[in-house]
C-alpha cells in the first residue's frame, strides 16, 4: 500500500464519515426535545425515546443502538462546548478578528446553528491576580 494509496482512502473515509455527521446534524436539530433544554418535551422521556429511535431509523447503521447514541451525542455535545467555549473566550479577550480562536471542529457551524442558543459559557475569573496581592 503506497503513501498516495492511503491518502485516498484516509480522505474518502473521512468524506464518508463527514457526510455522516452532517446528515446526524440535520436529524438532530429536527428532534428539538434533544437539545432544547427550554421546551417542556425536553424533559418528556417518552418523546426522548422516540426521536433516538427516529434518527437511528433514518441514519440506518446496523447495529447502532439508543444506547450507543446517546454516548455519541454525549460527546459531540462536550466536544461542541468545548470549542465553543474556547471561541467565546477569544472573543472577550480584545483579541484582533484575526487572532480570534478558530474552531477546529469541521461540523462546528453545522452544530452552532442551534446549539449555540442553548449552550451557556461561564463567565470565569482568574485568581492569579488575588495570589500575587496576598504573596506581597
Amino acid at each position: 500500500v503506497s503513501f498516495l494509496d492511503f491518502s485516498y482512502l484516509f480522505r474518502f473515509v473521512l468524506g464518508v464519515f463527514g457526510w455522516v455527521l452532517l446528515k446526524f446534524f440535520e436529524l438532530y436539530r429536527k428532534h428539538d426535545c434533544l437539545w432544547n433544554h427550554r421546551l417542556d418535551k425536553y424533559k418528556n422521556r417518552d418523546a426522548k425515546e422516540s426521536a433516538l429511535g427516529s434518527i437511528i431509523k433514518e441514519m440506518k447503521i446496523d447495529g447502532f443502538t439508543i444506547a450507543d447514541l446517546k454516548n455519541k451525542i454525549k460527546i459531540i455535545r462536550t466536544m461542541y462546548k468545548k470549542e465553543h467555549s474556547l471561541f467565546c473566550k477569544s472573543k472577550k479577550s480584545g483579541m484582533s478578528t484575526n487572532e480570534i480562536y478558530a474552531p477546529k471542529l469541521f461540523w462546528y457551524k453545522s452544530a452552532d446553528l442551534f446549539l449555540n442558543n442553548v449552550t451557556n459559557t461561564r463567565d470565569t475569573s482568574s485568581n492569579f491576580v488575588s495570589i500575587l496581592f496576598i504573596l506581597k
